[in-house]
């Protein structure tokens, strides 16, 4: 089950069942989606044939200058201290500042860790194309560690994320990879982390990371995630 089938299972959702498989595999379904569109702001969600990566369906983040959520939730993970999300994603040639960020994707705790993000994926629009970065929480306040920029084209990727929890608050034995279309760029094994465990997770646009030069959409398809870190 995919974004891609969420338009045909809306209306035929045996299409579509949750899933709990041997590989503890999540996928993002009908309910999340249905979810997303009566909480969190579904003017600014669509799942369309624009946006399609596989199948005939996709989602589509819209972006219109305010400060408002546009995002799916999965709400599987079960307080998971590894975890990896793969996902599809084309920038569409969002409109934004030279040099701004946002937020795209986020795995979070639960309240008694602040409710902050374990690791989140952010875009930037550079002079020419985007880049991505992903960013890892170290303390309860704003300290994160963070990749360096992979650029990306203004086409479909795939990107892939993994985490796992550092051994304590703080200590220098986590683990964070990103792979984009198959190939890794970062792979770090000294990752602090302060939040301890993963509760939920996020794609679409963040709030209060989206500045009010940003309009136009992005696109996502084919959302996965896992309790085990790739082979």
């Amino acid at each position: 089950c995919r974004f891609a089938c969420v338009r045909e299972a809306i209306s035929e959702k045996e299409r579509c069942p949750m899933k709990h498989l041997a590989l503890a595999r999540w996928i993002v379904v009908v309910a999340a989606i249905l979810v997303a569109y009566t909480v969190l702001a579904a003017n600014s969600i669509d799942v369309n044939a624009s946006a399609a990566m596989e199948g005939s369906f996709g989602l589509e983040a819209i972006a219109d200058g305010t400060a408002t959520n546009a995002f799916v939730q999965d709400d599987s993970p079960a307080n998971e201290t590894i975890y990896r999300a793969s996902f599809m994603f084309d920038p569409n040639s969002m409109t934004m500042l030279t040099g701004g960020r946002h937020i795209v994707f986020s795995a979070t705790a639960d309240s008694t860790n602040g409710n902050k993000a374990a690791i989140t994926l952010q875009v930037k629009r550079k002079t020419s194309g985007f880049a991505i970065r992903a960013m890892s929480q170290v303390t309860a306040g704003t300290q994160r560690e963070k990749t360096g920029d992979i650029d990306l084209t203004d086409a479909p990727h795939t990107v892939q994320l993994e985490w796992q929890v550092a051994s304590g608050p703080g200590v220098a034995d986590g683990y964070l990879r990103l792979t984009v279309d198959g190939t890794t760029f970062v792979e770090r094994t000294d990752v602090r982390s302060y939040t301890q465990s993963i509760k939920n997770a996020k794609l679409g646009h963040l709030a209060s990371s989206v500045d009010p030069a940003t309009t136009g959409s992005h696109y996502f398809d084919d959302f996965q995630s896992f309790r085990t870190l790739a082979p």
